[in-house]
């Protein structure tokens, strides 16, 4: 399966402990999708993938892996039960604020250290 979109907006803040946290934006034609999440400094990264749904944050899948060299090893996958999945919608997307107007500690933007947007390929 491949997923095509138009841009990608991504955000990293390196942390003094080596870790970097992540974020990036894809920006679909048919829908966008998230992934979010961080390297350790031992290059074990832990990221949440998922669909967004207008400003909702909707998680589908965890993906750990060790990175070296560009590529991934070890890789590990698991779903969210989909009452993982509701409780996180419902937890980062209402009780958070996005009907309540108030900003979501989970929206906080990370600092833009290092920032891209790179058109598809």
């Amino acid at each position: 399966m491949t997923y095509h979109y138009n841009t990608m907006t991504g955000t990293a803040q390196f942390n003094p402990d080596g870790s970097a946290s992540n974020e990036m934006i894809f920006d679909g034609s048919s829908y966008n999708i998230y992934i979010r999440g961080s390297t350790d400094a031992k290059r074990i990264g832990r990221y949440e993938i998922g669909v967004l749904l207008g400003a909702a944050r909707a998680p589908v899948l965890n993906f750990q892996a060790r990175i070296e060299d560009g590529r991934f090893y070890d890789e590990e996958v698991s779903y969210p039960f989909p009452t993982e999945t509701a409780y996180k919608f419902f937890l980062r997307n209402i009780a958070e604020g996005l009907h309540l107007g108030t900003e979501r500690p989970s929206d906080k933007p990370i600092p833009p250290i290092k920032t891209a947007s790179m058109p598809a390929n």
